[in-house]
């Protein structure tokens, strides 16, 4: 997809006005504002989101209504821009103003992740499609990878791998048999 904006047709600035109530909204529902960051004050973000209603706008097909698709797209926007922030503006700071935190029992870590794995892999080998991905996605996370690889690796988006996630841990946390063993 390019990132320049072509010019707006007649038809599409009017699609445009009519829905730029849905960037206040997608703002106000989904994102959380870090004030210590100064790029995450409200006229970036809802610039931002006005950017991204534009070019929902772009690649809108007219066979499907277009407010949850331009808000999907608002979000998709939002959520990409506050990781670009968050990645920038890390803090920084000396070791010696870290606390020290005791090292947990080693013997803990190859129990709780075996058994744990081994759970998660059982139900991604009786699942099929997205929620399969996402049992994927959520091992190879613990294993270490970040969002960008595994993307990498399915050939798609990072928000499709951490959507395919929160849809596997939705359906981890309705099993009962899940707190049954690790309770």
């Amino acid at each position: 997809m390019n990132d320049k904006l072509l010019p707006l047709t007649d038809t599409q600035k009017t699609l445009v006005l009519e829905h730029m109530d849905l960037v206040a909204q997608v703002l106000n529902k989904h994102i959380r504002r870090d004030l210590s960051n100064p790029d995450m004050n409200w006229d970036d973000l809802y610039q931002t989101g006005c950017l991204a209603l534009c070019k929902a706008v772009q690649y809108y097909d007219a066979a499907r209504p277009f407010g949850p698709y331009a808000a999907r797209a608002i979000r998709n926007a939002l959520f990409e821009y506050c990781e670009k922030t968050m990645r920038y503006h890390q803090f920084i700071c000396s070791t010696d103003m870290l606390p020290e935190v005791p090292a947990p029992d080693s013997s803990f870590f190859p129990l709780f992740s075996s058994e744990l794995t081994e759970f998660i892999k059982e139900h991604g080998n009786n699942s099929k499609g997205v929620l399969q991905k996402g049992f994927f996605s959520l091992i190879k996370k613990s294993e270490g990878y970040t969002s960008k690889e595994i993307s990498k690796e399915f050939g798609t988006t990072t928000n499709s791998v951490r959507a395919w996630m929160s849809l596997a841990t939705k359906k981890l946390k309705e099993e009962q048999e899940l707190y049954k063993r690790f309770a």
